[in-house]
């Protein structure tokens, strides 16, 4: 999925400008994520520390 994200990126968040966060079950995929934008020139570029099962924990809403 990573392989396919530059053109993805490029196509869904044309504006390098814009705001992305990016989240995944534990947080380290989300991480190279960002990093990939971030080398394509994105700048506000977030990964959700922890992802998915850290927001849980947290007792954060699910929907």
């Amino acid at each position: 999925m990573l392989q396919k994200l530059p053109g993805e990126a490029r196509a869904r968040v044309p504006d390098p400008g814009a705001e992305a966060v990016f989240y995944c079950a534990g947080g380290l995929r989300s991480l190279f994520a960002g990093k990939q934008l971030q080398d394509m020139a994105y700048k506000n570029v977030f990964s959700m520390k922890g992802g998915y099962h850290a927001w849980r924990e947290s007792r954060h809403p699910v929907g």
